[in-house]
């Protein structure tokens, strides 16, 4: 290999190269990375499914989620024998939802 360029083993065993940066040219700001990457705010709090589906889905729009899903089952509960299948869904339901399709 030529003397000035880097190269170096990932864990795989490949080899991997990497030009050395012109040193007469600066970076410029708008790709330089400011600060820690990653979530920030109420998002870096968010653990789970159910918590991350909460910032983006108030619980206004949970209501309307659950209002018409309700409505869907009303419809189609005749369809089915076993009445625990079409139960009406509260939030805890749709908790429970996006903590099992995780």
């Amino acid at each position: 290999m030529e003397d000035n360029i880097d190269s170096h083993v990932s864990r795989s065993g490949q080899v991997l190269l990497s030009r050395p940066s012109n040193l007469a040219v600066r970076t410029g700001r708008e790709n330089t990375v400011k600060g820690v990457p990653g979530p920030v705010g109420v998002a870096a709090n968010a653990k789970d499914p159910v918590s991350t589906f909460r910032l983006f889905v108030t619980s206004e729009s949970s209501r309307s989620i659950m209002t018409h899903t309700n409505s869907k089952i009303e419809t189609v509960a005749d369809n089915y024998d076993d009445e625990n299948l079409c139960t009406e869904m509260d939030e805890t339901d749709l908790d429970h939802h996006f903590r099992s399709s995780a």
